[in-house]
């Protein structure tokens, strides 16, 4: 190879590795909001029994308080069971000044994640006036890949529905891959 086309080849695996740690996170799981309801409260445990991506960026909730005022909540996601490997934690504070349900926005520093594993997810409420409840609506499995417990006794607790209100962001793997093979691809060219 010649020394520029060298160049080329390093500058586009360096924008590959660039593009990969800046893509914005896909959404791995949607699961909808019609017709679903406050009433499970934050004891109450899910998760994905074939984890879609290799991170785990985001995960939203819509939540709702017994109390209005400001609530603290932390969700903590674990490789496999209830008391697996901890991919990590999140805590957010939200105001509420309505008991109508509300989107809470759990951010994740791009965990990775063995996809296709178990990621099992569990909150807790750290401070709050009353008792905060999250949206659950039954759904189909193949629509939304979720799994509702009665609670988070490991290894994965007992079935409590399929599908909760929720929507899962991380990166789906597939879009690197393509990205980073349509970068090499022009090097050639």
């Amino acid at each position: 190879m010649s020394e520029g086309r060298n160049r080329r080849v390093v500058m586009v695996l360096l924008a590959c590795l660039l593009a990969a740690g800046t893509a914005a996170a896909d959404v791995l799981i949607d699961c909808p909001t019609a017709g679903g309801s406050a009433g499970d409260g934050y004891d109450r445990g899910f998760y994905v029994p074939q984890y879609p991506g290799t991170t785990l960026d985001l995960v939203a909730l819509r939540m709702s308080p017994s109390v209005l005022g400001t609530y603290t909540v932390r969700l903590t996601a674990r490789a496999e069971t209830y008391d697996g490997t901890l991919l990590g934690q999140s805590e957010v504070t939200v105001p509420f000044t309505d008991t109508a349900p509300q989107e809470v926005v759990f951010t994740f520093p791009a965990v990775p994640v063995t996809q296709n594993g178990v990621v099992t997810f569990a909150l807790e409420q750290l401070a709050g006036d009353g008792v905060i409840y999250y949206d659950v609506f039954p759904q189909d499995p193949a629509s939304c890949p979720v799994v509702q417990t009665q609670d988070t006794t490991p290894p994965l607790s007992s079935f409590r529905r399929d599908g909760i209100v929720v929507r899962i962001e991380g990166t789906s793997g597939v879009a690197a891959e393509r990205r980073s093979w349509s970068m090499l691809k022009s090097v050639y060219r």
